[in-house]
């Protein structure tokens, strides 16, 4: 708990009543490598902050083919529901792609924090122009021809990057096959 209370704290000093609320409704869970916490249209009302891991929302297309549609690194957040004000579900699966250590809080109680607590209110809105940056950054790799991708991917989130295996950088990037993989690494080699 030390731990979000330190990176929350970069942004805006937490009141006692602040902390004593997300120690009570909350908890660290630690997930390993390969593990789901969702699958498909399971609706799951959290909010989870990643302390440390990476996490996948996975979806499907036609149907079998699983594609990575977003990652939340280290320092982000996602939800096992559409979105923190919802309960709805999502049809994406969610899977850690990394050992990970999260914090985990019920959306309704992330809620009345949210209108309770102005410095946590801050720092979530610090958290969503995070997300935000991350992802006109995926947007802007995935304009790119695929033959820049994977550069563009080392370049701008090399610790994504280096925690991604191969078949997870190709679904990442929209990369369909292996001869276009390989081309687009090799011109990344000579960069």
């Amino acid at each position: 708990m030390e731990r979000l209370i330190h990176f929350f704290s970069h942004y805006r000093q937490l009141s006692p009543e602040a902390r004593s609320f997300i120690q009570a409704h909350g908890e660290i869970k630690t997930y390993a490598k390969n593990e789901w916490y969702k699958h498909g249209e399971q609706s799951i009302a959290k909010w989870c902050f990643v302390l440390e891991g990476l996490v996948a929302k996975i979806g499907c297309k036609n149907g079998s083919n699983e594609y990575i549609e977003r990652l939340c690194p280290t320092h982000g957040y996602f939800t096992g529901s559409k979105h923190p004000y919802s309960s709805s579900s999502e049809p994406l699966a969610i899977q850690f792609l990394q050992s990970t250590t999260l914090y985990e809080i019920s959306i309704i109680a992330l809620q009345e924090a949210l209108t309770i607590f102005p410095e946590l209110k801050d720092i979530y809105q610090v958290l969503q122009q995070h997300r935000q940056l991350r992802l006109q950054e995926q947007l802007h790799i995935l304009r790119m021809s695929s033959l820049h991708r994977l550069h563009a991917l080392f370049v701008l989130r090399p610790g994504i990057y280096a925690h991604l295996t191969v078949l997870q950088r190709m679904s990442y990037l929209d990369i369909s096959n292996f001869r276009e993989y390989y081309k687009a690494l090799n011109y990344h080699m000579r960069r």
